[in-house]
């Protein structure tokens, strides 16, 4: 059963309250005008804060550690009795980030026992969330089939395969329905990576498992017509023969593609997926763009790839160490060591932005994706920039002497932004209050997918609810969805 923040009754009423979030101008700011990579660029991000916001963040603060405090009230968007002077706007934003989103925890009914554990067979090389995550999605997915007598599934974006063997394997029960289990599933598992379908395969051969259930198809799944003919082959000839289709964190815009093959092949008669990985979504006005619903086209949403980023955000790892034991003072000290390299690098990471405006170097996207580079490459940024502009390929084209006053320039840079709890400081805040807003993505994107599905005609019931705990495994929203 969807369950919406109070006040709201209804889910276009909450829909018209999020879309009034994510257009309003601070939301436009936090998400389009500023990001904490440019701090040392001409668009100077930390100007475009709001006055009072700048004032208050400065005000009393002469240390990285005394600014920590005024980021941790922000993190907890202002859970606590609140800090002095913080601005009134700050305040409301804080509040509408932490009443807002989706109810994100999960409750289980008084009645319901606790679902039966997965066999050994199942549970090898999961993760304890992976069995969390599986053990639940299984529930929800065996009660939809079961209730519709569906015997086959699509699992899309199967990976290891853990949940198409769990499917293919177990059986559900409760006490709600303790003489009707649920029976094990029929299988199609599709990944478009061959290695992940063999280490499938390769479990799945083991005495204890039954690999007849599952069929393993190698396939990139790119929109709402990929893969029908493997599936509507593998459902078999009989028509009335029929199945649901699934996928358990189905990365950006899978979700999306998973929802067009449920609707298009009209033999899949249920719905059971997962979203993540919303930085991956896609944009435009094409099919399986954001927004897909007619709601929220019509109310005008639209967003920068920073707020998709912002919604992939766990609030419960912002606190370092939060909720760990005592530990020893050298566990503590390699932990600082480890703080002090990431604060480095993340310092590196926004000199670099600037240095990519070089004349030399190629043109590159506006948003460029870096990942980890190795960690002898820290020290200084010119061996950080030579590291990164070599990953990037941005070197190739260039001389010697070119190459040279490209990180003549990095000395440049690095000395004029010398690394200081200043511009730490203000980096953070900026990267903070970008986070804060991930619960307003997040809910706008599940509640865009939910009002989508309500607007087919072919759908007969929608529901979204959250399949586990926060704390486990934040991406917890499960879309469930059956045709007539």
């Amino acid at each position: 059963m969807l369950l919406l923040p109070q006040p709201y009754t209804s889910p276009r009423e909450y829909a018209q309250a999020l879309a009034s979030a994510v257009n309003s101008p601070i939301f436009k700011t936090l998400t389009v005008e500023i990001h904490h990579l440019d701090l040392f660029t001409s668009l100077k991000p930390w100007e475009k804060l709001p006055l009072d916001w700048q004032a208050w963040f400065d005000e009393e603060c002469e240390s990285l550690q005394e600014l920590e405090g005024k980021m941790r009230d922000v993190r907890s968007l202002g859970r606590g009795s609140g800090l002095i002077g913080r601005p009134d706007s700050l305040t409301e934003l804080l509040e509408l980030c932490r009443t807002l989103p989706l109810p994100r925890e999960y409750v289980r009914k008084k009645e319901e026992e606790e679902s039966s554990p997965l066999p050994k067979s199942v549970l090898v090389g999961m993760s304890g969330k992976k069995e969390l995550e599986v053990r639940r999605f299984r529930d929800i997915a065996f009660e939809l089939s079961s209730r519709r007598g569906l015997r086959k599934a699509v699992d899309i974006g199967a990976g290891q395969g853990y949940l198409s063997r769990t499917l293919s394997l177990t059986t559900s029960s409760s006490q709600t329905q303790p003489s009707s289990p649920a029976s094990s599933l029929q299988l199609l598992a599709i990944d478009a990576s061959s290695t992940q379908i063999l280490g499938s395969q390769t479990f799945g051969s083991k005495p204890s498992s039954s690999p007849s259930a599952i069929t393993y198809l190698v396939q990139k799944i790119e929109g709402a017509h990929s893969a029908s003919k493997e599936i509507e082959t593998w459902l078999g000839p009989n028509e009335e023969e029929e199945g649901l289709i699934i996928g358990l964190h189905a990365c950006g815009k899978l979700t999306d593609d998973t929802i067009g093959m449920f609707l298009r092949n009209g033999r899949l008669k249920g719905l059971v997926v997962v979203g993540c990985c919303y930085h991956h979504l896609r944009s435009g006005t094409g099919e399986g763009c954001f927004p897909t619903s007619k709601v929220f086209k019509d109310l005008g949403v639209e967003w920068s790839s920073t707020a998709q980023m912002a919604g992939v955000q766990n609030v419960t790892s912002w606190e370092e160490g939060a909720g760990s034991e005592p530990t020893s003072e050298e566990v503590v000290r390699r932990r600082e060591e480890r703080r002090k390299g990431a604060r480095l690098r993340t310092h590196h990471r926004r000199l670099l932005t600037p240095l990519l405006s070089h004349p030399f170097l190629p043109p590159t996207p506006h948003v460029l994706p870096l990942g980890s580079l190795p960690s002898s490459s820290s020290p200084t940024f010119r061996s950080y920039a030579l590291s990164a502009l070599t990953k990037l390929n941005l070197l190739a084209s260039l001389s010697t002497d070119q190459t040279e006053t490209v990180l003549l320039e990095a000395d440049r840079l690095e000395e004029e932004f010398a690394e200081d709890w200043r511009w730490e400081g203000k980096g953070r805040v900026i990267e903070n209050l970008v986070k804060i807003l991930g619960g307003l993505v997040e809910s706008t994107i599940a509640m865009d997918r939910y009002l989508f599905l309500k607007e087919q005609e072919e759908v007969k019931k929608v529901d979204l609810v959250v399949g586990w705990e926060y704390e486990v495994s934040p991406r917890n929203l499960v879309l469930v969805a059956e045709k007539w």
